[in-house]
């Protein structure tokens, strides 16, 4: 997998936070080639889902909900919770 093809991959995994930038920091510290070996992608694809469950994670401790909309807001943040549970 080239460097190129990182944003497009991660999406169709369903990463939310996916930038070329951020692909590109993160590819560059897994190695120093433009393509990415089996070994390369694991550990670039682990620190990418670190670095995705941390900024996920700081967003929701930030997250304030509509005073107006509470049992709504406690609903999903409930859901939202509990999807974040495994990571």
């Amino acid at each position: 997998v080239t460097k190129e093809e990182l944003p497009e991959l991660l999406g169709r995994l369903c990463f939310f936070l996916v930038t070329a930038e951020k692909c590109n920091q993160i590819a560059k510290e897994s190695t120093q080639f433009e393509a990415l070996d089996f070994n390369d992608f694991q550990d670039f694809y682990e620190r990418y889902a670190h670095y995705e469950r941390q900024n996920l994670q700081g967003r929701l401790k930030r997250w304030r909900p509509n005073p107006y909309a509470r049992e709504d807001a406690d609903f999903a943040l409930q859901n939202i919770r509990q999807t974040m549970r495994p990571f």
